[in-house]
């Protein structure tokens, strides 16, 4: 085994490669089933890279200040071998270290693993400021003998080992039965308070893995009936699973370490003042980051994504400032308890006015999911939301800026040309030329950072955790003290999300380059899945500082920058262009990890979405979303039948009266939306009578006959 630490951009690293196996024990190193190594998926010929984390600590004793590692932080024998922490190419060796009492018979605590855990251990993990608030104490190192009947008994101190003055110990058979410290009192019960996870750099380290859970060391000896051994908590928290032999497993790499201290002032260390440094990675809020690529994922989703509420993060106005052959919204959903966002890029259908042979839309591909909307083709794709990592620059003030490039978003969306003025071409970002394009008081991406990021990112706790901080937005020059870029000194502003300034990137105190020319590869930010910018893939990734710090017409052209190469710049790109989004938060306090943490509704909006349209008379389907963040608050909704809108009276059938017979006619209501019948009336007329028209007599003479008087009817045949 050879190790080796190295810092990159201010986060350090440690190298593990693996030489040989570390021994299961030592009468089995060349057995192949024991190199638990391994098993755990770390071969021998390969090199393996660890990210420095804070550790986690649980208070056992507030007033002594004791406080046990709440997680397995690395695999060593009780009776420790040599194991060098050398770079990589220098000789390891793996001599056992004796480590026996009571004539070669007993296995010793105190002449093992203490060494490592206040030599390599206490080195490796604490700085002098931190070591100088570890206190020493007493360590009491009696054995523990198990009887037949499962008691445990004082009074044999035949292989005691002496009390100590220790740092750093691991606990005792009585630390893991003392109730007030939290744990069982029976040291064969299960107890999920002495359970313990282990990191991937103890199982890189050789620690077994039973399928249920990892056993960590503690520092008692034991004799169980006629044997001695070492004693280990095991996977299931029942404390005592006895070690099977003191020459074999004691010497074995396969046990957990779970160090314990004692702290001279554990409010100070419990608030962070002393465990966090610049450099430390932060878990805090959560954004979309890696591409779905679960089919049972993607495939709910689409079920979700039309109904979700959409949101685009352009102004109407504006849609097409950037990639003007597609518009791009955004929606985010909840399943099973994870976050998710889709992002949906959407291109316009031609049209008989608008043929364009020469612009054809973009034609996508890899998406997720396609439907038509509204005259337009969309393609989806899905993003989880995963926690986002701060990089700490100042611990006293809880100033950090995101360890890798979280989105894109244009700095400012209009360039106006200044008349008069060649080399100002484009340089104003309104038309009044009032304020120069690389203005960030006013520039959309401080409304990106303050609105839709802030609003994405934090929960309503995590807000209330981030400090509004007053922020200098002066040009390079101005701070630096030279004259004549007033023009250039952006008013200051005051928010809780921002970018760093040229200024903050070349302090060394922040862990930066004092040379804003030098290479700094603290200043390389690379991107994800949803942001883009991945490393290797790109020479982009010039990410915008929110103060100019160039000369000449870049200043009002193009914000200042640090390069792919960590140089701090002039120039990025135009401010109408996309950039790389590197925010900055200020905490209140950093006293604990917020990586599970994830921003949702604090309270729902309740609205409801159709699946089934609802007719006039038959009631429709639908689902109740939350119309902030998505999530579908209930699976099926009946939706009303909507009821007729009635239109104008119609006649229908009409039948006129006679002179004899009455008419009639019906009054019908259609509905204006489904046509059907709402209401139909008929109605009676009465018979008109006759149109009497009177005819006078004539009398008969010798040839011809004469006539009466008689009436007949002008509408039909009635004679009298």
């Amino acid at each position: 085994m050879q190790y080796i630490d190295v810092v990159r951009k201010n986060v350090k690293y440690r190298g593990v490669k693996i030489n040989d196996y570390r021994p299961f024990s030592d009468v089995s190193i060349d057995d192949e089933t024991c190199w638990t190594q391994n098993l755990n998926g770390y071969t021998a010929g390969n090199i393996y890279w660890f990210r420095y984390d804070p550790l986690r600590w649980r208070v056992l004793d507030p007033a002594e200040g004791l406080v046990v590692c709440d997680t397995i932080i690395d695999s060593q024998p009780f009776v420790q071998f040599a194991d060098y922490y050398a770079e990589f190419g220098y000789p390891y060796t793996g001599e056992y270290g004796l480590g026996t009492a009571g004539g070669g018979y007993m296995t010793a605590y105190y002449e093992s693993i203490s060494v490592w855990l206040n030599e390599v251990f206490s080195a490796t993990a604490f700085s002098e400021e931190q070591k100088q608030n570890i206190a020493q104490s007493e360590q009491v190192n009696d054995y523990w003998y198990v009887g037949s009947n499962g008691g445990s008994y004082n009074g044999i101190h035949k292989y005691d080992n002496s009390a100590t003055q220790d740092k750093i110990f691991l606990l005792s058979w009585d630390d893991l039965t003392n109730e007030s410290y939290g744990f069982n009192t029976a040291w064969d019960a299960e107890d999920p308070a002495r359970v313990r996870t282990c990191t991937d750099y103890a199982k890189a380290q050789g620690i077994y893995d039973t399928g249920s859970g990892c056993r960590w060391l503690i520092r008692t000896v034991c004799q169980y009936f006629t044997s001695n051994f070492s004693c280990r908590v095991s996977e299931a928290g029942a404390e005592m699973a006895i070690m099977t032999s003191p020459h074999s497993f004691d010497r074995g790499a396969i046990n957990g370490i779970c160090p314990a201290m004692r702290l001279e002032n554990l409010v100070s260390q419990s608030s962070g003042e002393d465990l966090y440094h610049t450099g430390d990675i932060i878990s805090f809020g959560s954004y979309p980051r890696s591409r779905v690529r679960d089919s049972d994922i993607t495939a709910a989703l689409n079920e979700r994504v039309e109904l979700a509420p959409k949101k685009n993060l352009y102004i109407e106005e504006h849609r097409w400032a950037y990639d003007a052959d597609y518009y791009t919204d955004y929606a985010d959903m909840i399943l099973d308890g994870s976050r998710y966002r889709a992002k949906i890029l959407y291109v316009e259908m031609f049209t008989e006015a608008s043929p364009s042979a020469t612009d054809q839309p973009r034609v996508f591909s890899d998406y997720d999911y396609r439907y038509t909307e509204d005259g337009f083709d969309k393609y989806v794709y899905y993003y989880r939301f995963e926690p986002l990592q701060w990089r700490l620059l100042d611990p006293e003030t809880g100033l950090m800026v995101s360890d890798e490039i979280v989105d894109s978003a244009i700095f400012r969306y209009n360039h106006f040309k200044s008349e008069d003025d060649y080399w100002a071409e484009y340089a104003w970002g309104d038309k009044e030329h009032t304020h120069y394009a690389t203005d960030y008081s006013v520039s959309e991406m401080r409304n990106f950072l303050t609105g839709s990021f802030y609003e994405a990112a934090f929960t309503d706790e995590q807000k209330a955790k981030l400090k509004t901080v007053e922020l200098d937005n002066r040009c390079r020059m101005s701070i630096d003290g030279e004259t004549g870029y007033e023009e250039f000194d952006w008013e200051s502003t005051s928010d809780k999300v921002f970018l760093l300034s040229s200024s903050d990137v070349v302090n060394p105190g922040y862990g930066f380059n004092p040379d804003p020319s030098a290479k700094d590869s603290a200043r390389v930010m690379f991107g994800n899945d949803y942001s883009g910018y991945i490393e290797g893939e790109t020479l982009d990734n010039w990410w915008p500082l929110r103060n100019v710090t160039g000369y000449g017409f870049y200043l009002s052209r193009r914000p200042g920058a640090c390069t792919d190469k960590g140089v701090v710049h002039g120039t990025a790109a135009w401010a109408n262009e996309k950039h790389p989004v590197v925010p900055a938060i200020c905490l209140s306090e950093i006293d604990c990890d917020y990586s599970g943490e994830t921003a949702v509704c604090s309270q729902h909006s309740p609205a409801t979405v159709t699946v089934t349209p609802a007719s006039c008379t038959e009631p429709g389907a639908g689902k109740e979303i939350c119309s902030l963040c998505g999530e579908i608050l209930n699976e099926s909704v009946t939706i009303p039948a909507k009821g007729h809108t009635p239109g104008e009276e119609k006649i229908e059938n009409e039948s006129e009266s006679i002179c004899t017979e009455p008419g009639s006619y019906d009054k019908v209501i259609y509905c204006t939306v489904c046509g059907g019948e709402i209401s139909r009336e008929t109605v009676n007329t009465d018979p008109l009578g006759h149109d009497e028209i009177t005819h006078e007599g004539k009398a008969s003479t010798c040839k011809e006959r004469g006539w009466k008087p008689y009436v007949t009817c002008s509408r039909c045949d009635y004679t009298t």
